[in-house]
C-alpha cells in the first residue's frame, strides 16, 4: 500500500507533510486497526483512496468487523455494503435501513427526480 524506496525506513515528516492525503489516510487507518480498539470511528475512511487502495482497505475493515465497534461516516456507499445497521440521513434525522439494498434503491430513486 504505502510504496517507497526506502519502505518502512522512510523518515515521515511532521504531520506527514511529504506523504499524500491518500498515503496519510491509510496510515491512520493502520494505527486504529494495530490499536485493537473497542470502537473505531471512520469519516469518509477511503475518500482520498484510488480504487486498488480503497479495495485494499476495504478487506483490512472487514477483517476486523466483530472484534470491535465501528462507526462508519461515509458517501461513497460501497464502503457501507457489509455493515449490520445503516442509518441514513435526511432532513436533519437519522432513518434505519433496512439493507444495504434499500440504500442503493432510495439513491437510485433519488437520480431519477
Amino acid at each position: 500500500m504505502l510504496s517507497h524506496p526506502d519502505g518502512l525506513n522512510r523518515e515521515i515528516l511532521e504531520g506527514g507533510d511529504n506523504l499524500s492525503g491518500g498515503q496519510r489516510q491509510r496510515i491512520a487507518i493502520a494505527r486504529a486497526l494495530l490499536r485493537e480498539a473497542k470502537f473505531i470511528l471512520f469519516d469518509e475512511a477511503t475518500s482520498a483512496l484510488d480504487a486498488e487502495s480503497e479495495k485494499q482497505v476495504q478487506e483490512a475493515i472487514e477483517s476486523l468487523m466483530g472484534s470491535c465497534t465501528m462507526l462508519m461516516v461515509a458517501h461513497r456507499l460501497n464502503t457501507l455494503r457489509k455493515a449490520d445497521m445503516i442509518y441514513r440521513l435526511k432532513d436533519g434525522k437519522a432513518f434505519l435501513c433496512e439493507s444495504f439494498e434499500q440504500v442503493m434503491e432510495e439513491v437510485q430513486e433519488k437520480a431519477q427526480e
